[in-house]
């Protein structure tokens, strides 16, 4: 029998749906498909043609660890499928799940390079929670519902500070890609019925929070 998991799923002509999951956190298992950016297929002796479950899978990983992963249809590939490992999401848990079950919806028909690139983008809002302190953000970020304004200029002047590994101070651009990344998650999550009354309609979201010749702040508008 497949193990009981915490799963949004959504095959190629169905809609997402939401499986409970009736474990505690330390009873939940891995899903069958590998917690790795790599895809993943079954050999012909195992295809039973059965699809796989494609969608948001949480559980835990190898090690025992909270694990959460977004698995694709990937025709592109060889493989057939993408599994993307989200598990540093689960840094803000409730706003992790929100994130991915919107996250699979606003990128399932986009390539495989795209979406992973993607998921790199929205990884550094969560590096932005870990590191900011209550204080900074002015209250206690952990649902959804908790995403305002403020928290959004907070990280605005995150990315400002943030450096690469290299030491190098972030671009213009790559500021913009990560915030435009976060701005389209909340936009969709405003269209899903399981989180349209949580996020705040009127949060003034930049489109473009960095004037490209000057790197200066651009003025809020309304999104």
């Amino acid at each position: 029998m497949r193990p009981k998991l915490a799963i949004i799923s959504r095959r190629f002509s169905e809609r997402c749906t939401v499986g409970k999951l009736k474990m505690q956190r330390s009873q939940w298992q891995t899903s069958t498909t590998p917690l790795t950016e790599t895809a993943s297929k079954l050999s012909p002796e195992e295809n039973t043609g059965v699809l796989p479950t494609f969608g948001v899978h949480e559980g835990n990983d190898e090690n025992g660890k909270p694990a959460l992963e977004v698995v694709f249809p990937c025709p592109e590939s060889p493989r057939r499928i993408q599994t993307l490992n989200c598990s540093s999401w689960l840094v803000r848990p409730e706003i992790g799940r929100a994130f991915a079950k919107a996250f699979y919806v606003m990128t399932s028909g986009l390539g495989a390079r795209t979406r992973r690139i993607n998921k790199d983008l929205i990884n550094s809002f969560f590096m932005f929670l870990k590191a900011t302190s209550r204080s900074k953000l002015g209250r206690s970020v952990v649902q959804p519902q908790d995403l305002r304004k403020a928290v959004f200029d907070a990280y605005i002047d995150w990315l400002d500070g943030h450096k690469k590994q290299d030491g190098t101070p972030l671009i213009i651009k790559d500021k913009q890609y990560r915030f435009a990344a976060i701005r389209r998650i909340c936009g969709h999550l405003h269209h899903m019925p399981e989180y349209a009354t949580l996020i705040d309609r009127e949060l003034l979201l930049p489109r473009c929070p960095w004037h490209k010749s000057t790197g200066q702040r651009a003025n809020p508008v309304r999104a």
